[in-house]
């Protein structure tokens, strides 16, 4: 079994390593621990995690916290290609973020009573925002030196959200889910009018117990996602991507994509271009 040192491995920033990995079917990787912690989330494909001695399923939406000393390695199944992207950084490191929130943020075990804690299973609105917030480290040629606490960040909202709305009622899930598309962005009320059946005070209470949130937030979170697709992938500008995100004012759209980003969509988009196409 190999141990692997947080030291000898290849940083994108000072203090994290970040890669995509792809497996395929009938492929295993090496047995391996290490003297760091480290984020795995699966986009794409099946297998298996072989954890401690546990066989652990993964699919797309499966998210893992690997602690230091834990014996693992991955194996691709089912025909498919089992692709993930890992993130590792040094246990000083998170200890330190732990410390940032009260009480200690741990991650918390999974509505699964077949999943050990620090493996869970995203919703479909969470693997995507936290892929994207983890695969724009690959992207970035100098990533800013607040850059892993705000991933880390990120996926701590997200983990957070999606273990909510597993316990939410089907009725509201559903009507998040239309609200939280696409097209829903624009005009949200609309399917709340149409769809809900309750009154506003009721469904923002309801949002809140279950998701712990605001409803506004879970929008403009929602909505800078959407922006970012609309002008790194299809080209559009800046403040036309804004308007077909659903944000109806200048101002409060660059307000919102500070506090999400930490930085301006200028900035954030210049970096994007900069950097090299990860191939897939």
């Amino acid at each position: 079994m190999q141990h692997l040192r947080f030291n000898r491995l290849p940083h994108r920033g000072a203090n994290f390593h970040v890669a995509v990995t792809r497996i395929p079917s009938g492929e295993t990787t090496f047995l391996h621990d290490h003297d760091f912690y480290e984020f795995f989330l699966v986009n794409d494909g099946h297998g298996l995690h072989h954890w401690n001695g546990r066989h652990l399923p993964l699919s797309r939406g499966s998210l893992a916290l690997i602690k230091p000393l834990d014996r693992h390695c991955y194996e691709g199944t089912d025909g498919t290609e089992l692709e993930f992207i890992n993130l590792a950084f040094p246990a000083t490191w998170w200890e330190s973020f732990q410390s940032l929130y009260e009480p200690r943020f741990e991650l918390p075990a999974s509505s699964d009573s077949n999943q050990p804690r620090g493996h869970l299973h995203l919703d479909e609105a969470a693997q995507q925002a936290c892929w994207e917030s983890m695969h724009r480290l690959i992207s970035q040629t100098r990533p800013p030196a607040n850059a892993l606490l705000t991933v880390c960040s990120t996926l701590a909202h997200w983990i957070q959200r999606s273990l909510e709305s597993s316990k939410a009622p089907d009725w509201l899930r559903d009507l998040l889910d239309q609200m939280l598309c696409p097209e829903g962005l624009v005009n949200p009320l609309q399917y709340w009018q149409q769809r809900s059946g309750c009154s506003p005070a009721h469904l923002s209470r309801t949002v809140r117990k279950h998701y712990g949130t605001t409803l506004t937030d879970l929008l403009n979170r929602a909505r800078v996602e959407y922006f970012c697709v609309l002008v790194h992938s299809h080209n559009m500008k800046i403040l036309d991507a804004a308007e077909a995100a659903g944000f109806e004012h200048q101002a409060n759209f660059y307000k919102v994509f500070q506090r999400i980003h930490a930085c301006s969509p200028r900035e954030w988009l210049s970096r994007q271009h900069s950097s090299p196409t990860v191939p897939r």
